[in-house]
C-alpha cells in the first residue's frame, strides 16, 4: 500500500508519494521496504510527470521499466494537451511486445478469480448442509447463480477502446485458459456443474474481463502540461491487463482534473485516502459510513418500535408502514444533503480557495505534509506500517518544468 497526493492550481501541480512497498508472501506474511521510487518524469522535453500506486508491476514488468521505456520512445515528441500524452502512452503499452508476452497467463488468472467468486456465491446460496434441512440441488443453484452473473454482466458496457464483441474475441482466443480456470476454481468443490454452467462460466469470465469487473492491481497518475496548455491537468487510469493484444484499463473520472478559470484548484488523494479525506471534509470517512449505517438501521426499525410502544396492532398496515419508511428516508436524504452542504461550504471550499493561490513551494510543502500525516497515523497503529519512508515530492510548472 501507499499514500499519494496531487495538488494543483493555475501555477503548478505538486505530486507527493511515500517510498514504502509492501511485499506479501502469503495470507499473513508481509514485509515492507522504504526505498521505492513512485514518481517519474514522463517526458524530457515537456513538464509532465507520472506517479504509480498499488502494484509496482504490470504484466510482470515493473512500472519503472515501462515508464522509462516510454520516455525513451517518446524522445522529443510533443503533444498539445496532456490528454493526448495519455492516449499515446496507452497506445505504447498496447504495442509493447515485452508486455504482451504473458497475456495468456493473466487471462487465466483473471478468469480463475471470477470462477472462484461464482463458486463462493453458490456455496453461500446453498448454506451449510444440515441433517434436518431438505437436500439442496446444488447443480440447479449453480445454474441460477451463473445465469444471474451472465445477465448482469451482459448489461454492462465494455471497457474503453475495445469493441462490443471483445468478450467473444476473448472466448475464441483463450477458450482453453478459460476452461482450465473454471476447472481449477471448482476443484475439490461439492458442486456438480451442469452442462449449462460448464459452458457458460467461461463466457461469464470473458464478460467480466471485457467489462472490467476484475480486480485492479495498480494505478497510473499522469500530471502536468501539454505543449499548448497554460494550466495543469491530471488524469488517472487503472490498468487491468493485456488480452488479445489490447490494453484493458478503466479511467477514474473522480481522479481526473483540468484547471481552468472555473475550477482553479484541486486536492486529490490516492491509495490510502482516509487521512487526506478527513483533512478535506473535517470527518473521518469511516465515522461517516458508520453514522450513515446507524441512521439507516434506526429508520428501518423505528416504525415497528413506535407501533409496539403505542400498542398499535401492525396487522394490515403494511401500506402505511411503507409510506412511513419512505417519508423517513426522504428526511434522511435531506438531512444528509444539508450535512454535505455544510462540509463543502465550511471545510472543502475554503481549503480549495487557499490552494488556488498557493505558490509552488507551498504546494509542495502541503502535499508532503499530507502524506506525512498518513504515515504518522499508520505508525501510531498496531498494524504493519504500509506508509512511510522518505517522501518524494515533485513540482511541475510551465516555466520550471519537473523539479
Amino acid at each position: 500500500m501507499t499514500a499519494e497526493v496531487v495538488i494543483l492550481n493555475k501555477s503548478a501541480v505538486a505530486l507527493a508519494a511515500d517510498s514504502t512497498v509492501t511485499i506479501s508472501a502469503g495470507s499473513n506474511d508481509r514485509k515492507t521496504y522504504n526505498s521505492v521510487n513512485k514518481l517519474f518524469t514522463l517526458s524530457k522535453h515537456q513538464p509532465i510527470g507520472a506517479m504509480i500506486y498499488g502494484d509496482a508491476s504490470f504484466m510482470e514488468v515493473p512500472w519503472e521499466v515501462t515508464i522509462k521505456e516510454y520516455r525513451r520512445h517518446l524522445q522529443a515528441t510533443c503533444f498539445p494537451t496532456l490528454r493526448e500524452y495519455l492516449t499515446d502512452f496507452i497506445a505504447y503499452i498496447e504495442r509493447a511486445e515485452y508486455l504482451r508476452a504473458s497475456q495468456s497467463r493473466h487471462v487465466w488468472n483473471a478468469a480463475f478469480h471470477v470462477s472462484l467468486a461464482i463458486a463462493h456465491a453458490v456455496e453461500r446460496r446453498c448454506g451449510s448442509p444440515s441433517v434436518l434441512s431438505p437436500p439442496i440441488d446444488r447443480a440447479a443453484m449453480a445454474d441460477a447463480v451463473v445465469r444471474e452473473w451472465q445477465v448482469r454482466l451482459h448489461a454492462l458496457p465494455h471497457l474503453p477502446l475495445v469493441g462490443n464483441d471483445f468478450a467473444t474475441q476473448l472466448q475464441s482466443r483463450y477458450i482453453n485458459e478459460l476452461r482450465e480456470a473454471r476447472d481449477s476454481a471448482f476443484e475439490g468443490s461439492e458442486i456438480v456443474l451442469s452442462d449449462f454452467a460448464m459452458n457458460t462460466i467461461p463466457e461469464v469470465a470473458a464478460l467480466a474481463i471485457a467489462t472490467g469487473r476484475i480486480s485492479k492491481g495498480s494505478g497510473i497518475v499522469i500530471a502536468g502540461f501539454g505543449a499548448n496548455q497554460v494550466f495543469p491537468s491530471v488524469f488517472t487510469i487503472s490498468p487491468l491487463l493485456i488480452a488479445c493484444d489490447r490494453f484493458l484499463f478503466t479511467e477514474n473520472p473522480g481522479k481526473c482534473y483540468e484547471v481552468n478559470f472555473d475550477n482553479e484548484a484541486a486536492l486529490i488523494p490516492f491509495a490510502q485516502q482516509d487521512v487526506v479525506n478527513t483533512f478535506l471534509d473535517g470527518i473521518d470517512p469511516q465515522i461517516d459510513q458508520i453514522f450513515d449505517s446507524l441512521v439507516s438501521q434506526l429508520l428501518e426499525e423505528f416504525p415497528g418500535v413506535a407501533m409496539q410502544t403505542l400498542n398499535v396492532d401492525p396487522t394490515g398496515k403494511d401500506a402505511e408502514i411503507a409510506i412511513l419508511r419512505e417519508k423517513l428516508n426522504q428526511i434522511k436524504t435531506e438531512s444528509f444533503r444539508k450535512i454535505s452542504d455544510y462540509i463543502r461550504e465550511s471545510h472543502t471550499d475554503p481549503l480549495l480557495e487557499v490552494i488556488a493561490v498557493l505558490p509552488k513551494d507551498e504546494l509542495a510543502a502541503t502535499a508532503e505534509s499530507l502524506v506525512s500525516l498518513t504515515a504518522i497515523k499508520r505508525k501510531m497503529s498496531l498494524e504493519i506500517e504500509t506508509v512511510g519512508g522518505p517522501i518524494d515530492v515533485a513540482v511541475i510548472s510551465k516555466g520550471d518544468g519537473f523539479v
